[in-house]
């Protein structure tokens, strides 16, 4: 009966932290998405006709790709549905 109280517990502990890394990842996500989106959004409101990158924007587009090759989740899906497979 104890054994079964026990791995009830250790399953019920391994949920909480399955679910804080899912939520830690999805927040890393999201600040990332926000900090490219700002950047962005920086180098449209330039007022020349089409911007210029300068070197602090190479630089911060080198860190991006270097952050996202080393958390895969965290980059641009490719198996994303653009299909419309179905919808008439």
């Amino acid at each position: 009966m104890i054994l079964a109280s026990m791995e009830i517990l250790l399953v019920a502990v391994a949920v909480q932290v399955l679910n804080t890394l899912i939520f830690v990842w999805s927040r890393r996500a999201l600040l990332m998405s926000n900090l490219v989106l700002r950047q962005q959004l920086t180098v449209f409101k330039r007022r020349r006709p089409r911007p210029a990158l300068r070197n602090g924007d190479r630089l911060f587009w080198s860190v991006v790709s270097y952050v996202w090759r080393a958390g895969s989740s965290l980059g641009p899906s490719s198996t994303g549905c653009t299909t419309t497979t179905g919808f008439m």
